[in-house]
């Protein structure tokens, strides 16, 4: 039977009220929150191995750190993929990456191709909702510290937009995208996926070029992304490797996997031919003359976030869930039958907000259309919360998203990252998608599971698991 609709903030009146025992009227518990929800902090890091870290792309002979490298061809010398921070992050440092890089050729100019032209990649980092989705970063502000050094320097190259001084630009590149039918071909780049690059160019006006700026002065960069302006954004297309093509702006801004800076456009190595008849890189003449071929020095970026441009309420209310229904014959590690609040409203920039608290249990906290459901898996969208040793050969206390699987249930848990106690997660709705947080900051989303328009009423709910007595404190904004 699908529960009466009242208003949250009512339950949770009534709630505290009958908990003060006579006591009187009791105002609703608060929780302050940060006023705007994070696509991206760069100084969180740590959300898994590797993430939060960044990345560049370098020219160099030596054995690569990071075990993946590119050997000489005719475009570029031999180069490694290069960590520029330690696996948690920047955490507050600031992130340098230095020259030359290796001359990217994924985007070159080819006759009948989309490409743009050979690119350096500069520094980039995956986003926390980049492993299983796309982030939506339609309608927020990029914002970051950028500084040049006294040796920076850019050559002029060839690009389809003409020649070209090459810039540093804010860059994206999108989630894979699945095609199929489809053979695999790794001599043109084919893995069956299509991905799609962009870079902030602003019709090519100078306030778009990072690097516009003097060497050892750091600047502050504040950019609002909108899917609705294409005239600021230019797709960087295919060059040699299939896999990269040109969907529009708004479909592609809003399923981003990958954020960073490149140089472009950037000149091809002067090549000879070796005796076994391989046209390469001319390295000695390259040597001879660098900076007619080489972008050189370094650039630095520090305090790097993408937060949404819209507002929420700076404090959210408590909400009140019906008590809990005992489970006949409930076997160790069951979940109990789900605990609902009443229906809300949600519409954009509304949520919830769950504090991890000490001595908080495994428990699942999700939103359901409708308060009927009799076990977690068929109630809705949730967050689980996973204690250390609830779930066989899980080490530590592990945040997990779980999602539909393929009976259509909800029991596809996606394995994501450690939390601890202080940390807080939530659900966040934004116009046309559900967003999952942790500390206020995306970790995944999915379209929504509400029809577009008016409200979407949602009942929250809470399962547990184990032998713990405390339950969450959920609040709504």
């Amino acid at each position: 039977m699908t529960a009466r609709l009242i208003p949250w903030f009512a339950t949770a009146s009534l709630t505290l009220l009958l908990a003060g025992c006579g006591s009187g009227d009791v105002t609703p518990e608060q929780q302050p929150i940060a006023p705007h929800v994070q696509v991206y902090r760069a100084d969180l890091g740590g959300w898994a191995p590797n993430n939060g870290r960044w990345y560049s792309y370098v020219q160099s002979d030596n054995t690569c750190a990071s075990g993946v490298g590119f050997p000489i061809s005719w475009v570029s010398l031999a180069a490694c993929f290069e960590w520029l921070t330690p696996n948690a992050g920047a955490s507050g440092q600031w992130i340098s990456s230095a020259g030359p890089w290796w001359i990217d050729p994924n985007h070159m100019v080819l006759p009948g191709g989309t490409g743009f032209g050979f690119i350096n990649v500069l520094a980039f980092s995956q986003l926390p909702a980049g492993f299983r989705s796309g982030a939506s970063l339609d309608e927020t502000v990029v914002s970051f510290t950028a500084r040049i050094d006294e040796h920076f320097s850019t050559v002029s190259a060839d690009s389809r937009e003409g020649r070209r001084k090459g810039h540093v630009y804010l860059w994206f590149q999108t989630f894979p995208r699945n095609i199929s039918p489809c053979t695999p071909n790794p001599e043109t780049g084919e893995n069956c996926t299509r991905q799609s690059d962009y870079i902030l160019t602003g019709d090519w006006l100078p306030e778009y070029e990072i690097d516009n700026m003097a060497p050892g002065i750091a600047k502050d960069f504040s950019f609002t992304l909108k899917a609705s302006e294409e005239a600021r954004w230019t797709c960087l297309g295919r060059g040699i490797n299939v896999k990269y093509d040109c969907v529009g702006i708004e479909q592609a801004l809003r399923n981003v996997a990958i954020v960073g800076f490149i140089i472009g456009p950037t000149a091809s190595c002067p090549t000879l031919t070796n005796a076994a008849g391989q046209e390469l890189c001319d390295a000695q003449r390259m040597a001879m003359s660098p900076s007619d071929f080489l972008n050189t020095g370094r650039f630095d970026l520090h305090s790097f976030a993408i937060r949404k441009t819209r507002a929420r309420a700076s404090s959210a209310t408590r909400i009140a869930f019906a008590p809990a229904t005992p489970v006949a014959n409930a076997v160790s590690g069951s979940w109990s039958q789900p605990q609902y609040a009443a229906a809300m409203g949600f519409k954009p920039g509304t949520g919830l907000h769950v504090p991890i608290d000490a001595g908080l249990g495994s428990v699942r906290i999700g939103l359901s259309l409708a308060a009927e459901a009799n076990t977690p898996e068929d109630a809705g969208y949730q967050l689980w919360l996973s204690r250390d040793g609830d779930v066989a050969g899980q080490a530590g206390d592990v945040l997990m998203v779980i999602g539909k699987g393929f009976s259509g249930r909800f029991d596809n848990p996606l394995r994501f990252w450690p939390f601890v106690d202080g940390d807080s997660v939530g659900f966040y709705v934004d116009d046309g998608a559900l967003l999952f947080l942790k500390n206020d900051e995306v970790v995944y989303q999915v379209a929504s599971p509400c029809a577009s328009g008016a409200d979407c009423l949602m009942h929250p709910f809470v399962s547990s698991s184990g032998p713990h007595t405390t339950s969450p404190r959920v609040f709504a904004y």
